[in-house]
């Protein structure tokens, strides 16, 4: 009868646990990806869905290395803005068509229509902007090797760069609301001082009012 060699019992048993542990991980990402796209697409009101469209695209792009190889591009026109993020979305369609997305205009096109239109989307609206996503992503991945494939249906860049946005965008929030506190009690304090070095003679303020409730 046949026996399998000693040499693959060896193999298997000491690259089973590694082996499971990675393809353990890529099923996560690949699971976690789907479901942000999942409620990106169904949930919320149709301009939310919109949105999600576009920020779908934007993470396609991530994945598939646009984004980060614009930092090494800087000769390139609209690269470093696009690395910043400083691009509008029919500029970074453009720049993310030249670098292997087609439809990404197309996305853009129907996203803007929808957000700045006299009227607010409905629901098809919305679908027909995640038909546009699926043509991109369609294409983007037609003209890429299987391996290249698998890579972007792994790649955890998009999931790290939405958990950066989210924390970039709440410290932003924190230090606007630390410098309102800062400027109320900072004009409470002068607008006391203020008060008491009025002219005592007629009893009235003789300043102006300035930002923070302050006199001058």
């Amino acid at each position: 009868g046949f026996a399998v060699p000693a040499i693959v019992i060896t193999i298997a048993t000491d690259a089973g646990i590694p082996v499971a542990v990675v393809a353990t991980f890529a099923g996560l990402l690949i699971v976690a990806k789907g479901a942000r796209r999942r409620r990106r697409r169904s949930f919320g009101p149709p301009a939310d869905r919109v949105a999600g469209a576009w920020r779908e695209l934007t993470d396609l792009s991530r994945d598939l290395g646009i984004a980060t190889t614009a930092r090494g591009t800087a000769d390139e026109p609209g690269a470093a803005r696009a690395a910043s993020g400083a691009l509008t979305r029919r500029e970074f369609a453009a720049y993310a068509e030249r670098r292997g997305l087609p439809s990404a205009r197309a996305v853009a096109d129907a996203a803007d229509a929808a957000t700045f239109g006299p009227a607010d989307p409905d629901g098809p609206a919305a679908q027909r902007v995640w038909d546009l996503v699926a043509t991109a992503r369609r294409g983007a991945m037609a003209s890429l090797p299987r391996w290249r494939r698998l890579w972007v249906a792994v790649n955890p860049a998009s999931l790290f760069a939405s958990r950066a946005t989210f924390s970039a965008a709440v410290a932003q929030v924190s230090r606007a609301v630390r410098a309102f506190a800062a400027s109320g009690i900072g004009g409470s304090r002068g607008a006391r001082g203020s008060r008491g070095s009025r002219g005592q003679g007629t009893g009235r303020g003789s300043g102006r009012v300035i930002a923070g409730g302050a006199y001058r």
